[in-house]
């Protein structure tokens, strides 16, 4: 059975349904980001392969140097300023929720940069969380958790 978490967004008032599995992996990077003042704290918060998948866009001034002084002042600002990192879990609610069901309770909205998303209004959160679990979902809220 497939587990999903579930949160309402604050930066767009939409709700975000996520396999259990890909929310934590999105959580574990936010926090890694927000938490971490040095590059060694950054790495050791990280996914591995997210980590590795960063560390191949760092520009070292030593070009013998293949990652940061572990010692040295993490600043994640550069990651996310662009909004593109790390993913955007409304946006693949579409490869997860049933067509019929985010169709009864979602609309499609429009992005300027990122594409249209499903945009699940805050009264129809719960409404779909039992649609959800009545089409065989484990379906928990996680508000606490930061993924969007």
């Amino acid at each position: 059975m497939t587990k999903l978490l579930y949160r309402l967004v604050p930066h767009n008032g939409g709700a975000v349904f996520a396999e259990e599995s890909r929310a934590m992996h999105i959580v574990q990077i936010n926090r890694a980001l927000d938490k971490s003042k040095t590059w060694g704290d950054f790495k050791s918060a990280m996914p591995s392969d997210e980590y590795l998948r960063i560390i191949e866009f760092v520009d070292f001034e030593d070009e013998d140097q293949s990652e940061p002084d572990p010692n040295e002042q993490f600043d994640g600002c550069w990651l996310t300023e662009e909004g593109d990192y790390p993913d955007w879990l409304q946006l693949e609610m579409d490869n997860v929720i049933p067509g019929d069901i985010l169709e009864r309770y979602g609309k499609p909205a429009d992005t300027f940069l990122n594409g249209t998303y499903w945009h699940i209004a805050l009264e129809n959160m719960e409404p779909m969380a039992e649609a959800l679990r009545l089409d065989g979902y484990i379906v928990e809220a996680a508000q606490d958790l930061p993924f969007h």
